[in-house]
């Protein structure tokens, strides 16, 4: 995991990628009413057919 987080983070920028994370989290992958239609992510989310 940790070489997976170097790869993909550039150095110094970790911060700012959790808080994207957590911004991402908040306002698209919500727990109530997720937003799958429009997640960047959903062709890797295990997530997404449970809610649509």
């Amino acid at each position: 995991l940790w070489m997976l987080s170097e790869k993909l983070i550039p150095r110094g920028k970790g911060y700012d990628f959790n808080q994207g994370l957590m911004d991402f989290g908040a306002m698209v992958c919500t727990a109530r009413k997720p937003f799958c239609m429009l997640c960047p992510m959903r062709d890797i989310c295990h997530t997404v057919s449970s809610h649509e």
